[in-house]
């Protein structure tokens, strides 16, 4: 009996298996869509807000060498959803999938998965969080998360339409290949 991978449709109407990504499955139209349709904060905020706005937010916030790893570090979440990161911490065969899709989005796109868990990529990462909280959150029980950064910008937190998230995840990640 041959064991059944598990697998996803995806909006271009791929099969995608999740336990054995396929580089040639993986496509960048597919995850911007998948990323504009997304929200932050697992839809605890007080607007929509997507991950593909946030990943964009991030390439900008990032050292510009790494840009790309900045706009692909959630690109895994088109594939697998985005699961909060306190859970996400309790779940490690999830954390084996996510992995696996980051190593497989890596590959496909000319980046080193291990920038994925890179010092500089957590900071960019943490500073959009605390920006965006200040736009898109109400007041918080307690501080979170620990040893936060100051506010920077919150300016720049839009809270795109899905259609304007996707057009500038594309136009961003088109713009980082042709540097």
């Amino acid at each position: 009996m041959t064991k059944k991978i598990p697998w996803i449709q995806t909006v271009s109407g791929k099969k995608f298996p999740l336990d054995k990504p396929d580089l040639d499955q993986i496509d960048i139209e597919d995850i911007a869509h998948a990323l504009s349709m997304l929200c932050r904060f697992n839809g605890q905020c007080t607007k929509f807000y997507s991950v593909a706005e946030h990943s964009v937010h991030v390439s900008y916030e990032i050292d510009p060498e790494l840009a790309l790893v900045g706009l692909l570090h959630d690109a895994a979440e088109a594939y697998l959803g985005d699961v909060p990161s306190p859970l996400k911490k309790k779940l490690r065969r999830f954390t084996k999938f996510e992995n696996r899709m980051e190593a497989a989005i890596g590959k496909k796109f000319g980046v080193d998965a291990k920038l994925f868990k890179n010092k500089e990529l957590k900071r960019a990462d943490i500073q959009l969080l605390v920006d965006e909280k200040e736009v898109v959150m109400v007041p918080e029980p307690e501080p979170w998360p620990d040893n936060a950064p100051p506010i920077k910008n919150t300016d720049r937190i839009e809270c795109w339409s899905p259609e304007d998230a996707k057009a500038a995840f594309l136009s961003r990640f088109h713009e980082l290949l042709a540097a």
